[in-house]
């Protein structure tokens, strides 16, 4: 994996440590544990989770399946909704900032990402946006910005390999890669 893949890993950070902050670079080291989720109660067709403090990767339980909602430990903020099919996030997946605002806007295929796939900041500005495959960007150009607003990269994918990027510091300047990678991992 080089470093430009870790980059686009960082960019839905949810998916892999269901942390909440923006700094994405510092999510990649996580002392959250994994959380075996099972239902809290059933509203009608909705399965209501609650997560505990702490969460990391989430383990749903595979004898559950339907729509779920999931809730934060202080069981008022929604976090996800999602389908669940044996043990697995399947369809269109929807989570949150605990200002209610959407975070991401994921198609996943048995837990994994398969399709479009949109982040947003807390501003509601896009910070990322893909065509996904069996978890890896696939296809089409995936734009990726910095929280001022400004655009910090364009990549463009083909059958799941970066054919041509180009990057811009905060201030909207182009820069080269090796720029680019020292002022993201200092987190926007």
């Amino acid at each position: 994996m080089t470093a430009r893949h870790l980059i686009l890993i960082l960019l839905f950070p949810t998916l892999l440590y269901g942390q909440r902050d923006d700094c994405y670079a510092r999510q990649l080291i996580s002392n959250k544990v994994s959380c075996y989720l099972t239902p809290f109660k059933k509203i009608e067709d909705t399965i209501i989770a609650i997560l505990p403090e702490n969460f990391g990767y989430i383990q749903f339980d595979s004898t559950v399946n339907g729509q779920w909602k999931i809730y934060l430990s202080d069981s008022t903020t929604i976090y996800e909704v999602v389908t669940i099919y044996k043990g697995k996030e399947n369809g269109k997946c929807l989570r949150f900032y605990n200002n209610g605002k959407i975070r991401d806007q994921l198609e996943l295929k048995d837990g994994v990402l398969n399709g479009d796939c949109v982040s947003f900041n807390e501003i509601d500005k896009i910070v990322c946006k893909g065509y996904w495959k069996n978890n890896l960007l696939f296809k089409g150009k995936t734009m990726t910005y910095w929280k001022n607003g400004n655009i910090a990269c364009l990549e463009i994918f083909k059958k799941g390999h970066l054919k041509k990027s180009k990057y811009w510091d905060k201030k909207g300047n182009k820069v080269d890669w090796e720029k680019f990678k020292k002022d993201f991992y200092e987190c926007n």
